[in-house]
């Protein structure tokens, strides 16, 4: 989780157990990567600043990361109204009302790769080949 700028949480939900991560887990038939894991064991729920990133040199935002807990707004809430494809996991959103998900239909190296589900448009779009190199993004530093 290296980078040029700290990644700072606000508004941070009980930290995530590794029964809530199993459970997470169990339910989709995945394997979470272990960056997210340990983040969400620290700031489960939280608000990440800075919070931008970019697709194609647009300028997207995240709001906060979903709950790993069975909540309303949570991980498990959001996948049951959510119409997205199956192995798509949403773990982020934005203001918007899109999502940041986790993509495990072709998965490589175990990590899946991090796609952004895009409501109006009904349609996914890679924002990253892996969690990390989405952590990375985020932190290398734009002013919010």
């Amino acid at each position: 989780m290296e980078g040029n700028t700290k990644l700072e949480w606000r508004f941070v939900k009980n930290p995530a157990t590794e029964k809530s991560l199993n459970n997470l887990e169990n339910e989709f038939d995945i394997l979470l990567p272990s960056t997210y894991r340990i983040l969400m064991k620290l700031y489960n729920g939280g608000r990440p600043k800075p919070n931008k990133y970019y697709i194609q040199q647009e300028e997207r935002v995240v709001k906060s990361f979903l709950n790993v807990y069975p909540v309303k707004g949570g991980v498990k809430d959001v996948v049951s109204w959510l119409e997205l494809p199956q192995k798509v996991i949403p773990f982020a959103n934005d203001p918007f009302g899109n999502y940041l998900c986790f993509d495990y239909r072709n998965i490589s190296y175990m990590e899946p790769t991090i796609v952004l589900w895009e409501h109006e448009k009904n349609r996914l779009v890679i924002v990253e080949q892996s969690f990390e190199a989405f952590l990375r993004m985020l932190k290398k530093g734009v002013n919010n």
